[in-house]
C-alpha cells in the first residue's frame, strides 16, 4: 500500500514555513512534499525554479501538439513532464498526465477535458511553487 503522506492546504503551509521560513499561502493544490522536506532550502528552491522554468514550455508545446492533433507528441510530452512533476510531488498532475499518455483518440471530448484539467492544475502548481521560491 502506498504510504505517501499527502499534505492538505494546512500541512503544505506548515511544511513550507518550516523549510523555507515563508508565510502561509492560499492554495487548493495537492502536493506531496514528503520526498523534499529533508532537503536544504537552497536545493529545494533550485528544484522548484527548474520546474517553474519548464512549465511554460510544457504548456505551450502541449497546446501546439493538441492543435496539430499530434498524438505522438502529446504522449511524449505527458511522459516527460510526468517525471518532473513526480519529483516535486505534484501527485494530482502526475495522475492526469498518466491518463493523457494512455489516451489513444486525441480528438475525443475526454482528451479536451483532460487537457483543461491539466492546465488548471499547472496554474495551481505554478502559484504554489512561485510562492515557495519568491517569498
Amino acid at each position: 500500500k502506498n504510504n505517501k503522506k499527502l499534505y492538505d492546504n494546512y500541512a503544505i503551509h506548515a511544511v513550507m514555513r518550516k523549510i523555507l521560513g515563508i508565510p502561509e499561502i492560499e492554495t487548493e493544490c495537492c502536493i506531496d512534499l514528503s520526498n523534499l522536506d529533508q532537503l536544504p532550502s537552497e536545493i529545494l528552491k533550485t528544484i522548484v525554479q527548474l520546474y517553474l522554468e519548464k512549465l511554460p514550455t510544457f504548456e505551450t508545446s502541449m497546446r501546439n501538439a493538441f492543435k496539430e492533433q499530434n498524438h505522438k507528441n502529446i504522449s511524449l510530452l505527458a511522459h516527460k513532464f510526468r517525471s518532473s512533476s513526480g519529483v516535486i510531488g505534484a501527485t494530482r498532475l502526475v495522475s492526469l498526465l498518466k491518463k493523457l499518455e494512455s489516451i489513444e483518440n486525441i480528438k475525443s471530448i475526454e482528451t479536451g477535458e483532460l487537457l483543461q484539467r491539466i492546465r488548471r492544475e499547472c496554474r495551481k502548481i505554478k502559484t504554489t511553487l512561485t510562492t515557495v521560491v519568491y517569498n
